[in-house]
């Protein structure tokens, strides 16, 4: 049986993703497809922009079989630990047999060659890395000068600085990586991003990224018409009612709980991804607060990205700590495997999966109790806390009472 793993964040759903799902079953002759989701926080550090629950079937009723929750100790991570956390829950299921994921870059070899010698490191590829550091080079860019360096293989090492420029390229090497180092048999698929490049604010054809989607709900900005160019009909319609009913988020909807721990809080250091300096350097700047968005472009420097701020800002606000990340180590990775939603097909992967997986399975937290061991109660703890703290602000956003992770009704097998 050949089942096809995906890791994803669906925020939101749209063409270049039904493509994708398309390739597996169609091209790799995928007999199912599983995906791993993250929650309602995202790794670009904010709210994903639609619930998990909505962003779930929607996968679901385009061709995904099941989908499982990342949790948001990972799906808020650097590209490394939400990599490592995706592909040890696809392994830990164990019926997994291949990866696919999307990428700048479509031969498999140079993911592979790559992943290896970031995870090996040999003696040359420190020295380079560590003299180019030295001179003032971005890690990234020592890093290019470091594989260039070590670099044997076939593709053209001319290309390999901009290889590792591609944020999907990045991305695919720590899904390579991670498999590596688990020595798992399962292949990779390096898929092509047809249409726009990752964060495009143009779209191409019928395919537009979902930077560009977001920015067309939030501003409104001829929604129906815009979104349904570049999202398959069947679904249009959920982000049409969920923009015309103001249920989405965004990241500046955070702005007043991130306001209010700068308030409440003498330094941010122990929270994930926030050094000492950079805690000094976000409570230096509190009182310049606006928004979330705008503290962030606030707190940029040539060697602070984007990213990291975002990354910081939001564990900030989830509470999630360095101690956390250890935890979730412990674990594997794996605390336990929550399914967000399955259709028939899914249904009997369930059954495989129940057999071969020594994780717990559950759907409804109710089903949980007492028996997680306590390093996974920690992170259960988290993902609930940031599921209420998403239905908060769509609750003061929209007025309207919204069922909690405990009284939430499962729609069970939902095709």
């Amino acid at each position: 049986m050949r089942v096809v793993g995906i890791v994803a964040e669906y925020n939101p759903f749209h063409n270049g993703h039904l493509y994708q799902i398309k390739y597996a079953k169609e091209k790799l002759n995928a007999d199912a497809v599983i995906v791993v989701m993250s929650g309602d926080f995202v790794q670009r550090g904010e709210p994903a922009i639609l619930d998990k629950y909505t962003r779930s079937k929607m996968a679901l009723i385009k061709g995904v079989d099941l989908v499982l929750q990342m949790p948001v100790t990972a799906s808020t991570a650097s590209a490394e630990i939400f990599a490592k956390c995706g592909v040890a829950m696809l392994l830990s299921t164990g019926v997994v047999t291949d990866l696919i994921f999307g990428c700048e870059e479509e031969t498999s070899e140079i993911f592979l060659e790559t992943a290896k010698l970031f995870l090996e490191e040999p003696q040359k590829f420190k020295d380079v890395l560590s003299e180019s550091l030295k001179t003032g080079d971005s890690f990234a860019k020592a890093r290019a000068k470091a594989l260039m360096a070590c670099y044997e293989g076939d593709y053209p090492k001319e290309k390999l600085e901009d290889f590792l420029n591609g944020s999907n390229n990045i991305l695919g090497i720590e899904y390579t990586k991670a498999l590596l180092e688990k020595c798992a048999k399962v292949k990779i698929h390096p898929f092509k991003r047809y249409g726009t490049p990752h964060d495009s604010l143009y779209p191409s054809g019928k395919y537009a990224s979902a930077t560009l989607l977001r920015k067309s709900m939030i501003t409104r900005s001829d929604i129906s018409s815009m979104v349904s160019e570049y999202v398959p009909r069947n679904i249009l319609h959920r982000i049409v009612e969920a923009v015309d009913e103001e249920c989405y988020l965004e990241a500046d909807d955070v702005s007043f709980l991130l306001h209010d721990r700068l308030l409440s809080n003498e330094t941010l250091t122990g929270f994930l991804d926030v050094s000492p300096d950079l805690s000094d350097r976000i409570l230096n700047l509190k009182d310049e607060f606006v928004s979330y968005s705008s503290f962030c472009n606030l707190l940029k420097t040539k060697n602070l990205n984007h990213s990291r701020i975002r990354r910081a800002l939001i564990h900030t606000v989830l509470r999630i700590t360095d101690s956390d990340l250890e935890t979730l180590k412990v674990c594997d990775y794996v605390p336990y495997l929550r399914i967000l939603g399955f259709n028939k097909r899914g249904a009997i992967l369930l059954k495989t999966m129940k057999a071969k997986s020594n994780q717990m399975l559950f759907v409804s937290p109710n089903e949980v109790k007492e028996d997680l061991g306590e390093s996974e109660k920690i992170l259960f703890a988290k993902d609930i806390y940031a599921s209420d703290l998403y239905r908060a602000l769509i609750t003061n956003k929209t007025k309207k009472k919204i069922p909690t992770e405990y009284t939430r009704k499962f729609e069970g097998n939902l095709l």
